[in-house]
């Protein structure tokens, strides 16, 4: 039987919620790298494959990833200081055992095989997105999360025509997600719906600048320097200007 979480569309394509070489795993892995829960039913014929990569503000990124890391393994405290990127006196008392001068995050993608490290979350950023816009040969397509999130239906009429493909959102076709957008044991307790979502992004832009984030001075300042520009000029995210909390 067909794999359920694919979708074969009326051209003979599969719509599938992961790329063959895993939604979490870098661009560099799309040659060799296959995870078991998507390899079927197309096996090898990953080159065929559009992916649909979302990318979000880095700065809200990081504060769901103190919420949710997933494989990402980072030394932090969500409640002492989180986003953190350069180590208070009191992390260095309560939560780390070394002293490096940032805070370097590990993710193990294949059994067997060594970590790959970034030297903080603005890295693991920068480097997982510059790979899919710069670093690869293949038809790629970058869509930002806020886009999804504030003109869905714009947004995925513009996918569907990039792809190939003809949107059906007509009015009994297309509906907002009430409940959680994520299922399953890593999402059972975020509230992820569509309306969720803007309320998340009302509070960022409410606090930003603040120290509301879970970011000290410092944190922000790491953030600016080593945050790719690049890719904060081209999908039009801007570094928060800050001020007294």
């Amino acid at each position: 039987p067909e794999d359920p979480t694919k979708h074969r569309s009326k051209a003979g394509g599969i719509v599938a919620w992961a790329v063959p070489w895993g939604k979490h795993s870098v661009a560099s892995m799309r040659d060799d790298y296959t995870t078991s829960d998507t390899n079927r039913p197309w096996g090898s014929e990953y080159v065929q494959t559009l992916p649909i990569v979302v990318i979000r503000n880095p700065y809200l990124w990081m504060e769901r990833m103190c919420v949710q890391p997933y494989a990402a393994k980072f030394h932090h405290n969500a409640e002492l200081h989180c986003p953190n990127l350069v180590p208070t006196q009191e992390d260095y008392e309560h939560v780390f055992s070394f002293r490096e001068p940032h805070v370097p995050v590990r993710i193990k993608f294949e059994k067997g095989k060594e970590a790959r490290v970034w030297d903080s979350l603005v890295h693991l950023w920068s480097d997982w997105y510059q790979q899919y816009l710069s670093e690869t040969s293949y038809p790629r397509l970058i869509v930002r999360l806020e886009d999804l999130t504030f003109r869905p239906k714009a947004t995925l009429q513009k996918i569907c025509t990039c792809a190939g493909g003809t949107f059906e959102g007509g009015p009994h076709q297309f509906y907002y997600v009430k409940g959680s957008a994520k299922w399953g044991p890593g999402h059972a307790n975020q509230y992820t719906s569509w309306v969720g979502t803007m309320e998340q992004y009302k509070e960022h832009h409410r606090s930003i600048g603040h120290q509301r984030h879970g970011m000290t001075t410092e944190d922000f300042g790491y953030a600016r320097e080593h945050l790719d520009e690049q890719l904060m000029e081209l999908f039009r995210y801007q570094h928060p200007s800050l001020v007294a909390s």
